[in-house]
């Protein structure tokens, strides 16, 4: 409380400052004060003095609110609404004659500056602020209801993060006209409730309270009846009956069935819903439209289990990838949250499967003791100690805590509590840290470079394990936005085709507004002007140059798993050149560091394993070396130096002299 009125005293104090003397006798709160919104995650509070908007910070930093496009002196005269805040960045409904023609308009702020969070106008209420949890840290989410103008007052329910906003799918998907009832706790989580215009009441909240980066309404068992009619004056003329509608041809009904089929057939399920809408309303009874609801009932079922099949496969894939380099424990967590996508997956039970078996072999690969030694030192004198302390474990599970064993943990602990290594620490969590504010942002490939010198730093750090794993969460939530682009792509192409160009340039609108970060809109509205006009060069050469990038994307991809990480960057950068702002180029670059990333700590176990053949070699064990080169070939097939280590292990077995050395791991 005592921040909170210092915030307001300095707010107070610098709006009087050109008003005398007696602005300074002002009672508390003063007069003409209304507060709007406060974050205390964030530290921000924002108020109207004299009707003037405020932010404050701290004790002393308070500031007046600008907004893109309004003059200081009709701030005063404006209705502005809070709507909720998304870290550093806070929403506001604002609405004044001299505005967007005095229509209500979402603000998105930063600081003391506001401007449009788009184009759209409509009655906009909050619902509330929420958090989601991002591995170690807690983020914000506004929730807002927006009823657009320009379609009937149709229900708009946005998510907004610390950087972008997007429309859920119970709005995005369906045409509904939703209205709010207030917000609490129900069922131990935070809820929206909202009245339908059917008189439905929908319940929106998170999955998982706290947790989930998601907003989801159900239809809860309440019912409403409707809102009670404005009661007419006896002087009132009674309005004229309504004139019936214009009676429809079968050509035009037929027309409508087909739109309606091509939309549902092309995946265009939200102009399906509004088409189908339309339908009902226009010609009312018609036996087409039942089949064709239920159509797309089915259609878009069997395409939100085919989307989610494909999620718990990027899953599956990950997992594959965390326990390639030994990760288990986050290859597991993938595998479980593949569970939550698709329960009872086959794939997911293979993948199980077999990725507990390469724990197994990987927990076999050194027998003997001197074998372990070998791999120990090797990984002190790499420093990568979190290495060390496993291969230690699992020595002391074998062989008991004996006197090899308490020498090297004692060289550990003596190593981890170096001042040097501290210093590492510090730069590999600093790094961490940099990597996260590149996922808040969903700059995936900066996040990538940063913890892989994070690993570089630390190796085998825990933070950067669970910092990938996040990463690796955000990237395939992205793939599956990529999925939904693609089809609404897709989509506008075909109106393209058909020149149904009203119905592409709605269909970019909505894409504008559900892909807000997406640079290809601009050329897909000139492309709709030249088409208009008759002239398809534009149009041919953009979607030649989109087939093309795309097929430098696969080529890249493939490239990266094959380990060509040369050639995989060459494809980035001719796809780049061709098509910038194509999303899946940045998706393709964040996987190809993880690869080089990867092959780094990999890397490092082909050393402890070649460490341990040398072992061998000195003790002329010649069987345990050559088991330990099979199952590195297996393992680890981009070595190039498992051919020289043979050849040493059958000079040594002959008695012949050996004085070639084996080549350190080669990275490509």
């Amino acid at each position: 409380m005592a921040g909170y009125r210092a915030l307001l005293a300095a707010a107070v104090l610098a709006v009087g400052c050109g008003h005398g003397v007696a602005s300074h006798a002002q009672t508390y709160p003063p007069e003409g004060y209304a507060p709007l919104l406060f974050d205390p995650a964030d530290t921000k509070y924002v108020f109207r003095l004299n009707g003037v908007p405020w932010l404050c910070r701290g004790d002393t930093f308070c500031k007046p609110i600008r907004i893109d496009g309004v003059a200081d002196k009709d701030l005063a005269q404006a209705v502005i609404e809070p709507l909720g805040s998304a870290g550093p960045r806070y929403f506001l409904a604002y609405k004044q004659a001299n505005f967007e023609k005095g229509k209500e308009m979402v603000l998105a702020c930063s600081e003391e500056r506001c401007g449009k969070l788009d184009s759209t106008a409509g009655d906009a209420t909050g619902l509330g602020t929420f958090q989601v949890k991002q591995g170690d840290r807690t983020a914000s989410r506004a929730a807002i209801l927006r009823r657009l103008e320009a379609r009937n007052s149709r229900a708009q329910l946005i998510w907004c993060t610390e950087s972008d906003c997007s429309e859920l799918p119970v709005t995005r998907d369906a045409e509904l006209f939703l209205s709010y009832m207030g917000s609490g706790r129900a069922d131990g989580r935070s809820a929206a409730w909202l009245r339908d215009k059917s008189g439905a009441v929908l319940s929106c909240a998170q999955p998982e309270d706290g947790v989930s980066d998601q907003l989801v309404c159900e239809k809860t068992r309440m019912v409403l009846g409707d809102f009670p009619a404005a009661q007419a004056t006896a002087a009132a003329t009674p309005p004229p009956p309504p004139a019936p509608p214009p009676a429809g041809s079968d050509a035009d009904r037929n027309a409508l069935s087909a739109a309606i089929d091509r939309a549902i057939t092309t995946g265009d399920f939200v102009n399906a819903d509004r088409l189908l809408a339309d339908a009902t309303r226009r010609y009312a009874g018609n036996a087409a439209w039942p089949p064709l609801q239920q159509k797309l009932t089915k259609a878009r079922a069997e395409r939100d289990a085919q989307l989610r099949q494909a999620e718990a496969r990027r899953l599956i894939a990950e997992a594959r990838r965390f326990a390639q380099v030994g990760d288990f424990a986050h290859a597991e967590a993938m595998l479980q949250d593949a569970d939550k996508q698709v329960a009872g997956f086959g794939e997911t039970a293979k993948a199980r499967a077999e990725i507990a078996a390469l724990r197994t072999e990987r927990g076999q690969r050194f027998r003997e003791r001197y074998q372990y030694t070998a791999a120990i030192d090797q990984a002190l004198a790499a420093e990568q100690l979190w290495e060390a302390e496993r291969l230690l474990a699992d020595y002391a599970q074998r062989f008991a805590q004996d006197g090899e064993y308490r020498a090297r943990a004692d060289r550990l602990a003596q190593m981890r509590a170096a001042g040097p290594y501290q210093v590492r620490i510090n730069e590999a969590r600093s790094r961490i840290a940099t990597a996260r504010q590149a996922m808040d942002r969903n700059d995936f490939v900066e996040a990538e470079r940063q913890l892989a010198i994070a690993d570089r730093a630390a190796p085998g750090l825990p933070e950067t394990g669970q910092a990938r794993a996040d990463l690796s969460r955000l990237r395939i939530a992205a793939q599956k936005q990529q999925d939904d682009l693609r089809l609404v792509l897709g989509a506008i192409d075909a109106l393209f085709q058909n020149r149904q160009f009203e119905e592409a340039d709605r269909a970019i609108d909505d894409g504008r507004r559900r892909f807000g970060t997406y640079g290809g809109w601009g050329d897909l509205q000139n492309r709709s002007a030249s088409a208009r006009r008759g002239d398809p060069r534009q149009a041919n050469e953009l979607r030649g140059q989109n087939v093309r990038a795309l097929e430098l994307v696969t080529a890249a991809r493939q490239s990266t798993t094959q380990g060509d990480f040369a050639a995989a960057d060459k494809a980035l950068n001719d796809a780049q050149a061709i098509r910038a702002d194509m999303p899946e180029i940045a998706i393709a670059r964040a996987e190809l560091e993880r690869a080089k990333a990867d092959r780094a700590r990999q890397d490092a176990e082909v050393r402890a394993v070649v460490a341990s053949i040398d072992a061998a070699l000195a003790r002329q064990q010649y069987a345990d070396a050559d088991r330990l080169i099979a199952d590195g070939r297996k393992r680890y097939p981009f070595f190039n130096g498992w051919a020289d280590l043979s050849k040493r292990v059958a000079d040594a077995r002959r008695g012949a002299p050996d004085t070639a050395a084996a080549p350190p791991p080669q990275r490509r």
